[in-house]
Formats: C-alpha cells, structure tokens, sequence
C-alpha cells in the first residue's frame, strides 16, 4: 500500500512557469498545470544562481477520498539546474538533479497508515521564454526506496508581470 501511494503522487509532472521576458529573470515561479487541474495544488519558485544554475525548491498536496477509503500526500522539492545556454531562464536546453521528501497517510475502512520516502533523480528538457509565455517540454527519472518513476514533462505559462 505504501508504495503505490508514493509512487501515484510522483506520476504528475506537468507543470506551468510563469517570468516575464522584459524584466531580468532572477527567480521563476511555476505550478505543475496537470496536477492542478487534477485537485493537486502545488508550487515551485527558482532562483537564478549565476553562470546558468537555478535552484528551486516546491511543495505539492493531495489529498483524496472515495467511499471508505482515503489518502493524503505532500511533497517536498528541491532541485539544482543547469541551462546550456549563456544565462538562466531563457531559450534553452537543460538538466538538474532533483530531490523530493514524499509524506503520505492511507485510511482504509478505519485502519491508517502512513509513510515516508526520500527520492532523486534527474529532470532536463528544453524551455521556451517568449515575452509573456514560456513553454517548458521535458521528462524526469525519480528513484525512491520502494518505488521509481518515470514522467513526460509539458508545461505552458503566462506571466502578467510587466
């Protein structure tokens, strides 16, 4: 049971980001657009470090129930990315190491559980910054003590930021 509700609340990796392309990009604020749409608030806010480095940390909750059963997870991110291009936030290709700290309860008919897991991995791609949209289309590879996940990565964005 513990592994399949790490493993469930891994799957979603779409995600939306949202910078302006007149204002210098030092910190980029997005939120995975499928998780959303599916009940699964989440956040994640990167920094631009310098000489093509971001790092980034989120936080995602789920919570669900049907009949007599119901789960809840939250997520901790943290990822360090490097663009292969001359600056961060901008047209470009990259790759980063992430790493997230996976909570999660399951009620079933009265009896709860919980568990806890530590995963890491990889996630690269390539990013598009256009004026006021950016378009992120990429993949990840996450790897935890009890399960391992593989996820396509599509995210479209709309900064109103002037």
């Amino acid at each position: 049971m513990k592994k399949l509700l790490i493993g469930a609340t891994c799957l979603l990796s779409f995600s939306l980001t949202a910078q302006a392309d007149e204002t210098p990009k030092t910190v980029n604020l997005r939120t995975e657009a499928l998780a959303d749409i599916l009940g699964v608030p989440n956040l994640n806010l990167d920094f631009d470090l310098g000489n093509s480095w971001t790092l980034g940390g989120g936080v995602a909750y789920a919570s669900t129930s049907l009949l007599w059963a119901s789960f809840s997870a939250t997520i901790w991110d943290l990822n360090l990315t490097h663009y292969f291009a001359e600056k961060s936030f901008t047209n470009a290709w990259y790759l980063g190491a992430q790493a997230d700290l996976i909570n999660g309860t399951v009620n079933l008919f009265g009896l709860t559980d919980s568990a806890s897991n530590f995963a890491a991995g990889f996630r690269g791609g390539y990013q598009w910054f256009c004026q006021r949209f950016n378009f992120q289309l990429g993949g990840s590879l996450l790897a935890g003590s009890s399960f391992a996940s593989l996820a396509l990565d599509f995210s479209l964005g709309f900064s109103p930021l002037e």
